[in-house]
Parts: structure tokens; sequence; C-alpha cells
């Protein structure tokens, strides 16, 4: 058998990567490796360019005619024209033209316009700017002939760079004035329908025809979008007039007047939410120190007359600073606060205690929370019944529709597909993973789900060999039509910093399942994988441990750019899964794509507040993947949540404690050492490698005390009072002596030419002359980005419980991911004949999403669909 691509270096060696035909075509040029091509060919092979192109005229410079046509309109300083004619040239509204290049009030974009990879193969594309003509004036002041366009970007001026087909154009919401002098010549234009392909790419230097499918939005996150449709611009410029109607500048007006204060007598307005006296908010925190949102109550609201917009509140605190939906009035505190602090809506509801009746439905919804004081407190009627027709609407939707069928490629053990799950709005019928054990693991957590152990390469050959694919149950396979998201994380390991031995071959494995994509055709594409992807180059060169010179975000790029031949649209993103309620330091790139015509998914706003990064694109354009915010003011974002982050106290504080037993083999044991064991009162456990031994730790055991926290309440649900797979590998007594306990400088320098010790305290390490081992985690901070071994001894392993003598567990690893304690990892009768299946526990876990992070993209995916 195969090994697994998760297991080995060598996997994706064995095996010729397969592609569909579309994949194929586009992403040949960037690989030297050759592929096996399946399934028919539905590209479009005609060309753009027609035999005998339209021969337009040219205007090197200042033309030797202008004459205007039909008068429309006079405004103040303007007199508005219906056609230009130049030269004998007949200009109109929605025509094309290239215009000579002005100076761009973006820096970063016209760096990147000149820079050597955003050099396309069509020779216009490099020298002039496109723009779509909208209205025709002249200016009263100085006789100057204008137009008014809406700019079009080349897809090589934008992050496709070297990737993109050398006549695509993407329509962008900027607009601007320009002389009609500056028009060069028109261009053959297409417009492409929903369900019309891309043509073929003749990268022919000379042409003068081009296609448009797309919407290129690019100042916050970088997302290609749908064309609006004709009946959509009808709509919004229904009240422009006829002789100056830009739907980009009905957009802009729009914003605009989003972004205004509207107020009127019991009602303000902002961003399209109506706020009023009873409602909800949160608010900006007052302190330059916190960075968890505030929420009030709106007592009052201020006269229409007044100047400056202010609102009364009533502040509300929560119960204890521990993440939690509970909130408390404050004693009568009662303040006047300015409304730029408000920052959308929330929901409040009173239950008597816990328990009651609706609580636990209630605050599994966004933005809800809740109060335990009898005080009865007035909502504003009209917000919460509008926000429970809301809720109902999702309920009815999920009834009559259903959840979204997804197939689950490169599943591991289910972190992905259990938070997308855990949203309600998606069901995994399907799901594949090479992996034995891990497919297993899968299998038995999703006993409705139909589980495949295959390598995704050979599965691709045989179902377009017509195989009759067989999962672990029997069941076969699903057929193009019964799917509709295919999600799924590529083995990282050819785009991980952690690696330093990367396999080239590895990164075609993010083509392989965009092949799945092609045959398949679902509504909705997720592709996650670690950060390194966006930096992985192609057609590089491996020198030593890195990959030098070829295409920078290569892979990236060449994601992107297929997605939307397939005729998808694209949005890109890191996310930090601790701003989503990991308990985890983790970040992940994020691809989501949508079939033409649907609404594309918005990522996720965080709800719990933790310092994020933002990852710039391409080394000349000032593109970047900004940090996830709830802001609704574009130019004020900001990166505050409801919740702080979730620390490791608060995710592993409740499950039973237990030590390693000191193994003495480097210092004899002591007075002190019996005296400090009596002190801790805590269970130890022989955790040295010895034939029959139980694992170290509890495989089933009570909590150590109810749930503490929200993370704690929804972690245990199913549970009762008992948790399992509290344990952790056995190792050498060396390592075991390392890991749990205090050593003196001779015996460190022994065992690890150190001159530290690693005391019982949070934070802790073992610091050799170069590295740093045996770190200890701390209480009050997130996990690290969890791996997927468990070698305390590994460079910067952090793995060491904050307060006890010993790694952390699987149970605990697992909580850290946010699996739920009802998930099992371990299979007990087997323990004692294969020891190992606990190390491949940690892989597993290590190989997985965060489930916060899943559901909270499910949650976004059910916002598309309603």
């Amino acid at each position: 058998p195969r090994l697994s691509h998760r297991n080995t270096a060598s996997s994706s060696i064995e095996l010729t990567p397969v592609l569909s035909p579309n994949v194929h075509r586009i992403a040949k040029k960037f690989f030297r490796n050759t592929f096996e091509v399946i399934g028919p060919d539905l590209s479009n092979k005609d060309p753009l360019e027609q035999e005998n192109p339209t021969e337009y005229t040219s205007h090197p410079g200042i033309p030797g005619t202008m004459k205007w046509g039909k008068k429309l309109a006079v405004e103040e300083d303007k007199v508005f024209y219906k056609t230009i004619t130049m030269d004998g040239e007949l200009y109109k509204a929605g025509d094309v033209v290239m215009v000579e290049p002005g100076e761009d009030d973006r820096k970063g974009r016209q760096g990147n316009y000149k820079s050597q990879p955003s050099q396309s193969s069509n020779g216009n594309a490099n020298r002039f700017w496109f723009i779509q003509i909208c209205y025709f004036f002249e200016d009263v002041d100085d006789g100057s002939k204008q137009f008014h366009g809406r700019w079009l970007e080349h897809g090589s001026k934008t992050f496709l760079q070297e990737t993109a087909h050398s006549r695509e154009l993407f329509l962008t919401n900027a607009c601007a004035d320009a002389p009609a002098t500056s028009i060069y010549r028109k261009c053959d234009m297409k417009f492409l329908g929903l369900a019309e392909r891309e043509p073929e790419d003749d990268t022919s230097y000379e042409g003068n025809s081009y296609f448009c499918q797309y919407t290129w939005l690019d100042l916050d996150d970088p997302t290609f979008a749908s064309l609006p449709q004709p009946e959509e611009v009808e709509a919004d410029l229904m009240f422009a007039p006829d002789y100056r109607r830009c739907h980009s500048c009905v957009l802009a007006e729009r914003m605009e007047q989003q972004r205004l204060v509207h107020h009127s007598g019991n009602c303000i307005s902002q961003f399209g939410v109506d706020y009023h006296v009873g409602d909800f908010v949160y608010l900006r925190p007052s302190k330059l120190d916190n960075e968890q949102l505030e929420i009030a109550q709106i007592v009052g609201l201020p006269s229409p007359a007044l100047n400056t917009v202010t609102i009364k509140v009533h502040m509300l605190c929560h119960v204890a600073t521990r993440p939690n939906t509970e909130e408390t009035f404050a004693d009568e505190v009662k303040e006047t606060t300015p409304f730029d602090r408000v920052d959308g809506k929330c929901f409040v509801s009173y239950f008597p205690q816990p328990d009651a009746e609706g609580f636990k439905e209630w605050i599994k919804e966004k933005d809800h929370f809740y109060v335990l004081d009898s005080r009865k407190f007035e909502q504003c009627t009209r917000c919460m019944e509008e926000h429970e027709t809301q809720l109902a609407m999702y309920r009815d939707f999920l009834a009559q529709e259903g959840p979204l069928s997804m197939l689950e490629l490169f599943s591991g053990a289910g972190g992905l597909g259990t938070g997308l799950d855990q949203s309600n709005f998606v069901k995994t019928a399907a799901a594949v993973e090479f992996d034995r054990y891990a497919a297993e693991t899968y299998q038995i957590n999703h006993p409705d789900t139909t589980v495949y152990c295959k390598d995704v390469i050979e599965l691709l050959r045989g179902l377009e060999d017509g195989d009759d694919v067989k999962s672990l149950n029997g069941k076969p396979f699903p057929k193009p039509g019964d799917i509709d998201i295919i999600a799924g994380g590529p083995p990282c390991q050819a785009f991980s910093g952690a690696n330093h031995n990367r396999i080239v071959c590895r990164a075609t494995l993010p083509f392989v399942m965009l092949s799945y994509a092609e045959l398949y055709l679902p509504k909705y594409f997720l592709l996650e994988n670690v950060v390194g992807l966006l930096r992985h180059r192609l057609l590089g060169l491996l020198q030593g441990r890195s990959i030098v010179d070829g295409i920078q975000h290569g892979v990236f790029k060449l994601i992107t750019r297929i997605l939307l031949a397939l005729g998808y649209q694209v949005r890109v993103k890191v996310l930090q899964a601790a701003n989503f309620g990991a308990p985890q330091s983790r970040e992940r790139i994020i691809f989501l794509g949508a079939r033409q015509g649907l609404k594309l998914p918005e990522f996720p706003m965080p709800t719990h507040a933790y310092s994020a990064q933002e990852h710039r694109l391409l080394e000349h354009a000032d593109l970047k993947l900004c940090r996830s915010t709830r802001s609704r003011d574009p130019s004020r974002p900001h990166f505050f949540a409801p919740f702080r982050a979730v620390t490791v106290n608060d995710a592993i504080g409740d499950l039973p404690a237990f030590d390693w037993k000191n193994p003495h083999q480097i210092i004899p044991i002591k007075d002190k050492d019996i005296q400090e064991r009596k002190v801790r009162n805590i269970r130890c456990f022989e955790a040295t490698h010895t034939p029959g031994r139980d694992l170290p730790g509890f495989l089933s055991a009570e909590y150590a005390h109810p749930p503490m926290n929200y993370f704690q309440q929804r972690i245990r649900e199913g549970m009762h009072n008992v948790v399992e797979e509290q344990v952790t590998p056995m190792y050498s007594p060396l390592i075991v002596e390392r890991c749990g306990f205090c050593l003196c400088r001779v015996a460190v320098i022994l065992i690890l030419s150190s001159t530290t010790t690693v005391p019982l305290k949070p934070g802790a390490s073992l610091k050799g002359i170069y590295i740093s081992t045996h770190g200890r985690l701390h209480p009050n901070q997130c996990f690290r980005t969890v791996l997927t071994h468990c070698n305390p001894g590994a460079k910067n392993s952090v793995l060491l419980h904050h307060s006890q003598k010993r790694i952390i567990t699987a149970r605990e690893v697992s909580r850290c991911q946010g699996f739920p304690d009802r998930y099992i990892f371990l299979k007990a009768d087997d323990l004692k004949d294969d020891i190992r299946r606990v190390r491949r526990a940690y892989k597993q876990i290590g190989n997985a999403v965060p489930v916060p992070l899943a559901l909270a993209l499910g949650q976004s995916l059910s916002d598309a669909l309603i």
C-alpha cells in the first residue's frame, strides 16, 4: 500500500498528479511536473480575436478633429453630449477605450503597474490604462472636452500578475473624469455572461480584443466578484439623469450616505442600522488598554436640533472577566457618550437561571447575551421582533432547503467538517482521507458521513475510469450534482515554515483539489492552508531549505486564477483562529469561492479580541490581506471584539489534574521531593516506557469541577460528568525527568549543555546554547500553534502544562483545537497492544483546522444563503 500524504515525504512523488482539463490548461505552464489529464475538455476553444478584427483609429497625439454629437443637457458648469467623434472615430457611452497613463494617486498600485511580474504578453496592457466611457461633457469654464468613465484593471495588474489571462480585464468600482484627448484607441470588449467560459489565451502581443467577467475589489480583502447584472444596474441608476449615468458614482454616493449619521426623532441610523431607545449596542472601549467591546443599552437619544450626536446609555458589564455571554447591569451607571463609539447591535435577554427553557438555544446565536438580574428592562419591541423574524428565516430555510451537502477532501480527523457541521448549514456527506487512522477517527465521530480511505489522486483517476469506489461503510462515492460545497486543506508540508525538507511535488495538491471542483462544479468552494502558502514560489529553485527565484506568491496566485477560470468568485483572507474562540494562536489562509451569480460569503467578524497580523501582497503594490475587523466604518477599522481571547486556563482548567512520577535517574530522590509530593496532593502516574503499562493519566475520570466559562460549557455538551482520554504518551526516563521537574545546574549541563533549569512556573523552558526546548505554557495566554508531534524536546516546543509536571494530554490538545470532549481519538481496547495510537492522536489533532474557526466560516456561509 502507498503511504499517506500526511505521513511521509514520498507519497506525492510516487503518484503522477491527476488534473482536470481546465486546471491543467492553466497550471501546466507553472510546474516542471508532468501531469495526467482526465475528464472531458469543456474549455472554450474559440479565439477572442476574430479573423478580421475591427480596425479602430488610434490617436497617438492630440486628435486632428474633435466634434460633439447630440447635446443632451446643461448644468451650471457642464454641457453634456451623447457622443464625440475624433479623427472620424465615433465614441459613445459603454465603449471601452485605452488611455494614456497619468499619475496614480495610489503609489503602490503605480509601482505594481511598472513592476516586472506585472508585465503581460499583451503589449497594450503594459502601455495603457483601460476605462469604460459613462458619459461626455464639456467644461463651460475652459471649454475642455472630457468624459467620465469607470476604470477596468488588466489581470496582470491585479495580484494575479504572471498567472493572469493576457486578454482579461476586471471591472472596478473606481471612476474618474478624463480629457477626451487622453483616448488612444477603442477596444473590442466582451462582457461574459454567467454561464460563459473564458476564451483560449493566445498571448498575442498586438491583440486588441478583451473580455471581462468579474469585478476586482482591492481596498479591503482582495476579491473577485460577479459583474453586476443589468437589472441590478438599472435599478441602482433609476434616479440618475439619462445624460449622467455612472454606476460607480451611485455606489460611492450610497456608501457616503450610509457613513453619515441620520437622526430623525426616535431613531439614529448609520451604515444601514437603525438604533432606538431600548436597543443594546456595542461600544468601542473607553480605555486605551481594553480590547473588549463594551455593551450598553440606549436609554436616551438627543434632540435632532443638536449639532453633536451623543446618546445616553445604561452600561452593562460582564459578570467576570472570563469569556462568557453573561452580562449584568452596572448599578445605575448611566452616561452620555458620543455616537461614534457605537459599533453595531447586540441582543440581550433575561433568564432566571442558566437551565431555563430556551437558554441554550439563545446563547448559541451570534451577538446574543443574557442577564440573570431579576430587574425588568424595557427593550425596543420593534427591533427585537425584527431580529426574531430573521432568526425564524434561518430556521425556515433549513427546514425547506436543508443544509449544503459537502465533500471534504484531505479531511484528516475532521476539524473542518466538525466546525462546518456545527453551523447547521453544512452537512458533510462524504470525506476523503488517505491516513487509515485519521479516516477511522473521522468515521467513529461522524457515523452519518461516508468516509473514504483513499488517496485523492487515485480516487480522481478511479472516478474518471468508472471504478466502483467504496467507503469504509460500503457506500458509493457521491456523483456530480450531489455536492453543494467542496472544502479541504491539502497537506501543508510544502508550504509550512516549520518544514525544512519541503517536497515541491506536494505543491500540486491544491490543484488536484481544484480538479474535483471542475468535476463536481459545486456552488461553493473552500480551501484552507498554512500562511506559508501565501509566500510559496512556483518554478523556483530549491537551495538548501529555501525556494528562490521563480514566481513570488505563485501558488496563491494560481489557485485564484484557476478558480476564476472555473467560474468562481473568489475572496481571500488570513484568519486568526484565536479571533473566533479557539484558545490557540493559529493563522490560516482561506480561499472562499462561490459560483457566479450566487452571493459570495463575507469572512466572519472576530468574536474574540486577539492581536492578529496583516500580510502584504506583492513587492511593489499596496495590496494586503487586512486583519479581521468588526468595524462597520471602512475609514475607522478597529480590532476590538465582544470577548477577550480564550486562554489556556479557560480551555483546560476543569480537567482532572495529575503529575508524571519522577524516575529520579538523573537526580536521586530527596526528602524535599517526597514532601513536595505530599503538599501537591495530586495523582502521580508512571510515564516511562514499560511493556503492559497503562498510559499516564485518566482514560476516563470525573471533571475536576463544573464548567467555569462558556467555552467549557459548550465543549462538554453531552459528556455529563466524565471526561475521557486525559492521557499522555510514554517517554524515556530522561525526557520525563526534564519535562516535569526542576533540574540542578550540573544535571542540566549533563543532559542538555544548558546553563538554566526548567522551573515549575508559567512560561519557563530549557534554554540551550541556540534553542529553547521543554517550554511551559502560560495559563493566561493562548496556546501556541499546535504541531503534529508531541516531542517536548523539539525546537521552541511549548508542551508542558503550566502547573502540572507533565506535557499536555491528548484531551487538552484537542480542546486547544476546539474539538468537543465527546470526540474520540483513542480506541481504549487497542491501547494495550498499540500504545503508538496516542501519538497518532496528537498528530491527527495537530493537522486539524480549529473547530471554532470552521464554525465561524460555516456561519458566514449561512449568512450568504439567506
